[in-house]
């Protein structure tokens, strides 16, 4: 992670740690407290939001200037793994792709998909196996605590069982979800939900 990144989680963290100890003594707070409690409240709330922008701005940019970079790597550590790919040195040739999916950030197919405010209006790359299985709620866009594997095949990203790397774009929520059949599955209609998110394909392996 680039370390202005995590610089900026760790000043954020310190930040909600100290706004938590502060909420914990208002237990036993006198009734005429409670104005300039509920005033400290709305600053919290406004500072924070202000924070977490610039988490993200500060993570776009970094996205931005490591792009060339990461598909110049990728490409050379590619050509490599077909190279040992074909000499039959699977080992070598496993590490590079392992390496590969590291430097361009794709992730391990988490099952169900836990979301955070944090990762709003961003790009994350999954590898994935289409399944039938999964609780998804909506359609084309889905609740943030979707079976990712499932919400791929529904969205026609993936067949079930076939393996893949997807796109999954975090999106604001929705004030309501609708049900449908696609592919075979049955999504669930929902209400209200804080993050959602859609599915794209990026490469279909097997």
């Amino acid at each position: 992670m680039n370390r202005y990144i995590l610089s900026g989680l760790v000043i954020l963290g310190l930040l909600w740690t100290g706004l938590a100890q502060v909420r914990a003594g208002q237990a036993n707070l006198p009734e005429e407290a409670m104005a300039a409690v509920k005033e400290f409240d709305r600053v919290e709330k406004a500072v924070m939001a202000k924070a977490q922008i610039r988490i993200r701005e500060i993570q776009d940019q970094a996205d931005h200037e490591l792009g060339p970079a990461k598909k110049k790597a990728s490409v050379k550590l590619q050509a490599l793994q077909e190279k040992y790919t074909k000499l039959g040195r699977l080992d070598e040739a496993v590490a590079l792709r392992d390496t590969i999916r590291r430097i361009l950030g794709i992730r391990p197919d988490p099952g169900v998909l836990h979301l955070t405010e944090n990762q709003m209006d961003r790009i994350l790359l999954f590898e994935v196996r289409g399944s039938t299985t999964g609780s998804i709620w909506g359609d084309e866009v889905y609740t943030s605590d979707s079976h990712l594997g499932t919400a791929a095949v529904h969205s026609g990203a993936l067949k079930p069982g076939q393996k893949g790397i997807v796109k999954v774009r975090v999106l604001p929520g929705q004030s309501s979800y609708r049900a449908s059949s696609r592919f075979g599955i049955a999504s669930a209609a929902y209400g209200a939900w804080q993050i959602s998110f859609t599915v794209e394909a990026v490469r279909a392996e097997r």
